[in-house]
C-alpha cells in the first residue's frame, strides 16, 4: 500500500471511529488499518510475503507496521506465537473484526498525572492456523504510540514456546539501549547503564532490557518500545540481539529465576499475553506517555477497591 492510498485508508477508518481495512473484512481480506484518535499515529496490519526482501523470510506471515504524522517509524514487522498445542506463525486464515473506541478516566496515586484521560482505537482481528486453532489479536492506536497482544482461544491449557513478535527499525535510526545483564543470584536488575549504540550491534548474548529508545533519522520522530500488563499468568520479556534492525520478542534464559518456577509460561486458556507497546512521537510526547500505564488493568480490584492506605511518599530499597 503506498503511503497515499494508507492515508485515504487511515482517514475512512478515523471516519468510521476505530478500524478499517483496505479490502473489505470477509474471508478475502489481507489487509487492514488502524488510525489513532487525533490522526497522528497510523497502523497497517497485512497478510505479506515479503521473501526476497532484505532478509524477509519467504512464506506468507502476518506483519505490521507503524508511522507517526507520515513518518514510517517501525517497517514491516513480524507477528506470531507458537504453544505446545498450536503454532500461530506462518499464513493465518482471516474470520473477523470488531472495532471500538477507547475514552475512559481513571485517578492515579503518584506518577507524571493525578487524573488521567485514556483516548484509543482499537480493533481486534480474529484468525486460525491451517489446523483451525484460532486467535484473536488486538491492535490499539493512541496518539502516543500504537500497542498489539496475542489472545490464544480454545479449551485447556497451553505452555507458550515463544513469540516471533519484532520491532523492525527503519534504515539509520538511532539506538539507546539498556543491556540485558547475566542471571546471577540478585539478576537481572536492571542496573546497568543505557548506552547509545548502532542500530543492530550486539553487546553479548542476553539481549537488550526495556524500555528501549530508537530515534528514526526523518524528521526528529522516537519510537520507545516497552511492555505492558504483565498479571503473572505470563513472563517478563526482553529484546533478544537483533538481526540487522530487527528486534525481536526473547523469553527469560533458563538460568534465570534459580531454578524456581517453570521457565516457559503456562496458562489456562483462553489466555491474553501482555502488550507489546511502541511509544512513538516526538521527544517530549514520549516522556510525557502514559500508554503503560493505559494500558495496564488497574490494581485497585486486588483490595476490593480500597486504595486509602496508599500513601506515596520517598523510599530507598526496602
Amino acid at each position: 500500500m503506498t503511503n497515499g492510498l494508507r492515508t485515504i485508508a487511515a482517514v475512512a477508518c478515523f471516519a468510521a471511529m476505530a478500524g478499517c481495512s483496505s479490502d473489505d473484512d470477509g474471508a478475502g481480506a489481507t489487509s487492514w488499518s488502524l488510525l489513532s484518535p487525533g490522526g497522528g499515529v497510523a497502523v497497517d496490519i497485512a497478510q505479506l510475503d515479503l521473501g526476497g526482501e532484505a532478509d524477509y523470510p519467504d512464506g506468507e506471515r502476518l506483519y505490521y507496521r507503524v508511522s507517526v504524522e507520515g513518518v514510517e517509524i517501525l517497517q514491516w514487522s513480524p507477528l506470531g506465537i507458537a504453544t505446545d498445542r498450536a503454532d500461530y506463525n506462518g499464513a493465518l486464515e482471516f474470520r473477523r473484526r470488531d472495532a471500538r473506541r477507547i475514552d475512559r478516566a481513571y485517578e492515579m496515586k503518584v506518577g507524571k498525572r493525578l487524573q488521567r484521560r485514556e483516548r484509543a482505537n482499537e480493533i481486534t482481528l480474529w484468525f486460525a492456523n491451517a489446523a483451525g486453532d484460532e486467535i484473536e489479536i488486538d491492535f490499539r492506536a493512541a496518539d502516543d504510540g500504537a500497542a498489539f497482544r496475542y489472545r490464544m482461544l480454545g479449551d485447556g491449557s497451553a505452555t507458550a514456546h515463544g513469540e516471533s513478535s519484532g520491532f523492525r527499525l527503519v534504515e539509520n535510526a538511532s539506538a539507546w539501549l539498556v543491556p540485558y545483564q547475566n542471571a546471577w543470584p540478585f539478576g537481572p536488575a536492571y542496573e546497568s547503564h543505557f548506552e547509545s549504540v548502532p542500530l543492530g550491534s550486539s553487546n553479548n548474548d542476553n539481549g537488550w532490557g526495556y524500555a528501549a529508545l530508537f530515534r528514526a533519522p526523518a524528521d526528529d520522530r522516537y519510537a520507545l518500545i516497552a511492555e505492558a500488563d504483565l498479571d503473572g499468568g505470563y513472563v517478563g520479556t526482553h529484546l533478544a540481539q537483533p538481526v540487522g534492525p530487527l528486534y525481536r520478542v526473547a523469553y527469560p534464559g533458563a538460568a534465570e529465576g534459580q531454578g524456581v518456577g517453570e521457565l516457559q509460561p503456562r496458562s489456562t486458556l483462553p489466555w491474553t499475553t501482555p502488550w507489546r507497546v511502541i511509544i512513538t512521537g516526538d521527544l517530549p510526547t514520549v516522556f510525557a506517555s502514559t500508554l503503560v500505564d493505559d494500558l495496564s488493568r488497574p490494581t485497585a480490584d486486588t483490595f476490593d477497591g480500597d486504595t486509602s492506605w496508599v500513601r506515596p511518599g520517598r523510599t530507598a530499597w526496602s
